[in-house]
């Protein structure tokens, strides 16, 4: 830092590859950002079609649980104003808008500095290091693209929990795979968390450790180690974070860690389970083999 004092002349920033990347990465938010906005204009819009539907178009889901067009526009007329359907900008479309917004900004770069004045160190990142980190966040989108093309979160879905008197959502999808498939699905979870995790936190350790000369969160398999050390909450300290966001991120993963695993030790423990079939026939073979040594003690 003392040797470039302008960010944007460090090499490690001041590349074509660089800023070709981040180019891209502007480009593909602006039109992730575009199709959001897109797709809360065209719901708004079908859910205004919900009052000109009949009943029997299985794809009108709130509708259908009315008896009559009445009794539907009485029950949401808090949403239907003026032939509108709820606000155009919600909290959720302004978490959606703001998690793809934080990215990389093409020919702007600003050095991010953490001091320690007890523990005597100096941190320093780059802004897009940070926004690179916080682009994880995404992943919200990935998982939800994922689960609404599930079983669980289809029309028929929607019609079925509605009856019962709740709404699909992507934790009822989760809570029902984990349920259906419970091995495949805590798998999954349990190795992109420690895949996630370990990327994190090796952004916002390496400044550390390359300053002191022990430049071991340069290795991703070290990374994954202490990621998998914290996960299971067993803390050899080995490897320890030193940069406050590293050591929230170690913090977070260590209270996931202690949810994550009570479920691998519940399914763990299912799979040693018998099954109905497999209880009677083990009842049938140890009364067979009862009665065959009373059979033979009795000769």
């Amino acid at each position: 830092m003392n040797k470039y004092k302008d960010p944007m002349s460090h090499p490690r920033v001041n590349t074509a590859a660089t800023l070709i990347c981040r180019l891209s990465i502007s480009m593909t938010t602006l039109l992730a950002i575009s199709c959001v906005l897109l797709g809360q204009y065209n719901r708004l819009n079908w859910q205004n079609e919900y009052i000109k539907g009949s009943s029997q178009d299985p794809s009108q889901i709130k509708y259908m649980h009315y008896q009559d067009e009445e009794s539907f526009m009485e029950e949401n007329k808090d949403e239907f104003k003026n032939g509108n359907n709820g606000q155009f900008f919600t909290k959720m479309l302004f978490a959606e808008v703001l998690i793809l917004a934080m990215h990389p900004v093409p020919f702007f770069d600003r050095y991010v500095v953490f001091e320690g004045k007890k523990t005597n160190y100096k941190i320093v990142y780059f802004f897009s290091e940070v926004m690179m980190a916080l682009m994880w966040l995404r992943i919200y989108f990935l998982i939800r693209t994922v689960m609404n093309y599930t079983d669980f979160m289809d029309a028929y879905s929607k019609k079925l929990c509605s009856s019962y008197g709740f709404t699909t959502s992507i934790f009822f999808t989760v809570k029902s795979r984990i349920i259906i498939n419970p091995e495949s699905t805590v798998m999954t979870i349990l190795f992109g968390t420690i895949v996630i995790f370990a990327y994190l936190v090796r952004i916002f350790e390496m400044p550390y450790f390359r300053s002191i000369g022990t430049p071991v969160f340069d290795s991703y398999f070290n990374a994954c180690w202490f990621s998998v050390v914290t996960l299971t909450t067993i803390g050899y300290g080995d490897l320890s974070p030193v940069s406050p966001p590293g050591r929230i991120l170690t913090m977070i993963l260590a209270f996931w860690g202690a949810l994550l695993l009570s479920l691998v030790v519940v399914i763990v423990s299912s799979v040693f389970n018998l099954g109905e079939d497999e209880k009677m026939a083990l009842r049938h073979l140890r009364l067979t083999k009862e009665a065959a040594k009373t059979i033979t003690s009795g000769l």
